[in-house]
Parts: C-alpha cells; structure tokens; sequence
C-alpha cells in the first residue's frame, strides 16, 4: 500500500510517478491495467520508472560534464553573477539605510 493509496486506491507510487514522467499515457495505462490484475511485478514497474526518469535527467548531464570541462566560461558566468549580485546589494542596502534614516538623500 503506497502513501497515496487513499487518494487512488490500488495504485503503487512508481505508478503515480509514471503517470506524471512517462511520455506516452497509453502505455501507463496498460501497466497499470496489467499491474492491478496481477502478473506485473514491482521490480518490472521500477525498472521502467527509472528509464524514464534516467532519460530525463540525461540532458542535464550532459550539459554539467560539458561545463565542467569548460572552467573558463564558469569562471566568467561566476563573476557576472557576482556583479550583478553587487549592483543589487548595494541598491538595497541604500534603500535600507535610506528607510532607517542613516542616509540623507
């Protein structure tokens, strides 16, 4: 019995997961059929959840390893945060000081 098993009887958290991952409805719809009347196993449902979501983290992987071999353009991203990080400090900084009355104008 999932967490979940009072909202929708019956039905595993890996299926809920799949149904909000898993591109194709149909076919989440025939697991869960096949799953409710018996014959498919945890392990198979999990399996498929984890290609699911393994494909869908892919993108993001790639693109990490590709900015970690490019320490230069991190280097260069980091120090334009940092400035415009500084520029909204300093604004409301002011602004604080201003409200508090420690600086006129």
């Amino acid at each position: 019995m999932s967490a979940f098993s009072f909202i929708i009887p019956s039905i595993s958290l890996t299926l809920l997961y799949l149904t909000a991952f898993h591109p194709d409805a149909q076919h989440v719809a025939e697991l869960k059929a096949h799953y409710q009347r018996g014959g498919l196993g945890d392990m198979t449902v999990k399996n498929v959840l984890t290609d699911i979501l393994t494909s869908l983290v892919s993108p993001i992987r790639e693109r990490r390893k590709a900015l970690m071999n490019a320490p230069d353009y991190l280097c260069d991203v980091l120090k334009d945060g940092q400035k415009k990080a500084r520029i909204q400090t300093d604004q409301t900084c002011q602004n604080v000081k201003r409200a508090l009355g420690l600086l006129v104008g």
